[in-house]
């Protein structure tokens, strides 16, 4: 804005009838991301796992200097397992330069100005979530980078797999950080139980209102959410969510509004909140790498999923949050049921008699090498080895027992895998709202 433009009026100073501000016009910062999370992989069924890691990976500090940020990861999946695929996460954050004006801007690092190794190959083209909160005129940008290397990873025994991230190059005024690096391994195990899985991936910063920072962000405004589709056989299975975060700061009571319920943020699956842990002051995710890369306690949360479509929802009630990714395992294991029905239900006292056991596994993956021992009256007559039952297929054993001599009732126990040697399903109470 200028008052007096062609200088008409005469004034004691000319120099200051020029008032300016910046104005972002546009959805405020700090808010969720609107729509769902990205999802990299979609429900895909294999005979494995997934594994999430952070190595020894730690903070790189935002800077304007060259500097290097080295991660090492142990080869930790089964020897016999093939990798389907690994993904190396780099988190860049608190990238911005002074422009000409003296106003900080958020930028994005590209190839010359950090150059990514693994195990001593460069890797390009990476695939980016970024924010820039952009709440005010001080901008500063918080991103994921997504690397392919799965033919670059060394799968053999005492591997380590050597991550290189550089900081080099920036023009003057410029600098970022790095919050660290992890690495996804997606592996294929004949020996594994069936799983389906989803990978969502993102960079988003919320900050819901708070006596410190007044946003005035209603905390379902900063909410990110996630969707699953395509569950199915969900009573067949046992799920598990994990979350992570990069960049996190939780706030205790003293900074909470009372509808806060003395939570700075909240984790919710299918519309319910789920009871996990509080680890860092009111906040449910902790500070695990470098008070960067953050996981809640379990890291792992058991959920209640259900066939078709499933959401899971992480909120800021207060606290700072760069919410990175979802991961929903669904894990169909082996579940083994042994019935006698095929037992007679008289016999001749003194007669010898095999004695019929069907053990099913009514689950979706196979159960190999357990045992099987049978009782009679509470003592055990015998105990027989199983190979492999393959799911939803059933097996039939028989035990040698001979009846008494004298007229009497009988009890026949089966016990099924009485080492527990068999991953089965985890009965899991379905989580309520307070």
């Amino acid at each position: 804005m200028r008052a007096d433009v062609n200088d008409t009026v005469p004034e004691l100073k000319e120099d200051n009838n020029i008032y300016e501000i910046r104005v972002k016009v546009g959805e405020a910062g700090y808010k969720a991301k609107p729509g769902y999370m990205p999802i990299f992989v979609d429900g895909e069924e294999i005979h494995g796992d997934v594994v999430y890691t952070t190595g020894d990976t730690q903070r790189l500090m935002s800077g304007s200097s060259d500097a290097t940020l080295i991660t090492n990861f142990d080869d930790t999946i089964p020897a016999n397992a093939t990798v389907r695929y690994a993904r190396l996460y780099v988190y860049p954050e608190w990238a911005h330069y002074i422009d000409e004006k003296g106003y900080m801007m958020g930028f994005l690092p590209n190839e010359t100005q950090l150059s990514v190794r693994f195990n001593g190959v460069m890797i390009k083209n990476p695939v980016i979530y970024s924010d820039i909160p952009g709440a005010t005129a001080w901008n500063a940008s918080y991103a994921t980078y997504c690397y392919n290397v799965t033919i670059y990873y060394n799968h053999s025994e005492g591997a380590n797999n050597k991550a290189t991230a550089e900081r080099k190059n920036l023009p003057e005024k410029h600098q970022y950080g790095i919050a660290g690096m992890a690495l996804l391994v997606v592996y294929e195990d004949e020996d594994a139980p069936l799983i389906r899985y989803w990978v969502g991936e993102d960079r988003d910063v919320m900050l819901a209102k708070n006596k410190n920072y007044p946003t005035g962000f209603e905390y379902d405004e900063c909410t990110r959410e996630v969707i699953f589709n395509g569950v199915s056989d969900s009573h067949l299975a046992n799920a598990t969510l994990k979350t992570v975060l990069v960049v996190y700061c939780p706030y205790d009571k003293s900074a909470l509004y009372p509808e806060a319920g003395n939570e700075s943020d909240a984790l919710y699956f299918n519309g319910v909140k789920l009871s996990i842990p509080s680890i860092a002051d009111t906040g449910h995710w902790g500070y695990k790498v470098s008070t960067s890369i953050a996981f809640t306690k379990n890291e792992r949360e058991y959920v209640d999923v259900q066939n078709g479509t499933n959401y899971a929802a992480i909120q800021s009630r207060g606290g700072f949050l760069g919410v990175a990714h979802a991961f929903l395992k669904v894990t169909y294991p082996s579940e083994l049921v042994p019935s006698l029905e095929k037992a007679p239900s008289t016999v001749t006292t003194g007669e010898a008699y095999d004695i019929p056991v069907i053990i099913r596994n009514i689950g979706k993956s196979k159960a190999k090498n357990f045992n099987v021992s049978f009782y009679v009256d509470g003592e055990l007559k015998g105990e027989k080895h199983v190979d492999r039952v393959e799911g939803g297929n059933s097996t039939t054993l028989n035990f040698a027992w001979t009846a008494p001599l004298a007229p009497c009732i009988v009890n026949f126990t089966v016990v099924v895998d009485p080492e527990n040697e068999v991953r089965e399903l985890i009965t899991v109470t379905p989580q309520v709202n307070p």
